[in-house]
């Protein structure tokens, strides 16, 4: 598992991003008595309606997307996106901190709700 600071970093480097840490998604979880707390980094390109958000999928104590527990990290685009998906997904797999991309309809998970904040 890659470093957020790092995965971050990279990312930046690779897409002209200029992605920033925020505030943690903090999620009580029924299974635990704790909050669960996920790093997120998030940019909001100028002059656009869009919103790109890094988010950790692991924290100490549990998955945010139990049923992705594969998954580090998740790239969410949020809003009108001029974005190449598939250009996007090119350059990420080409970067020594990524193993695998894989494009994700979060209609098709069971815990999607949880990517809505």
């Amino acid at each position: 598992r890659e470093n957020d600071y790092k995965l971050s970093w990279a990312l930046n480097n690779a897409l002209s991003f200029k992605l920033a840490k925020i505030n943690d998604l903090e999620i009580k979880n029924p299974k635990f008595s704790e909050i669960q707390s996920f790093i997120v980094y998030s940019y909001c390109p100028a002059s656009t309606e869009t919103e790109i958000k890094l988010i950790s999928n692991r924290c100490e104590n549990g998955y945010n997307i139990e049923e992705l527990k594969n998954i580090d990290y998740f790239i969410q685009i949020i809003g009108d996106s001029s974005y190449d998906i598939e250009e996007l997904i090119s350059t990420v797999k080409l970067l020594p901190e990524v193993f695998i991309v894989l494009n994700i309809d979060p209609e098709t998970l069971k815990s999607k709700q949880k990517l809505i904040f």
